[in-house]
């Protein structure tokens, strides 16, 4: 789903992840799922310091993957990593277009 504070980036979508991480490797054990076509991609580049796109991931198979929850009706990719980053987490989410979980 495309972000619901800017359009023209994903921000998830149900029961799915963007997720984002600092400076490390996810582990291989989460399972990925397909990512979007067209004109509206991933955001890969001009992220804030050391952040990087960490590929889209099936959420809520056994629980959800991540715990905190942030819902705001005008949610990016930046807004997101700014919020996480702020709290020292290292991994930030971002499901169904308006949730940033870390």
């Amino acid at each position: 789903m495309v972000c619901a504070g800017n359009s023209s980036e994903y921000c998830g979508g149900p029961n799915r992840l963007s997720l984002y991480n600092y400076t490390q490797t996810l582990p291989t054990s989460l399972s990925a799922g397909s990512g979007g076509t067209g004109s509206i991609a991933p955001v890969t580049t001009g992220l804030q310091g050391n952040w990087s796109y960490a590929g889209c991931y099936v959420d809520n198979v056994n629980g959800r993957i991540l715990g905190n929850e942030l819902d705001n009706a005008s949610t990016t990719v930046e807004s997101c990593i700014a919020n996480c980053a702020s709290q020292n987490y290292t991994i930030a989410g971002i499901e169904y277009s308006t949730q940033c979980c870390e």
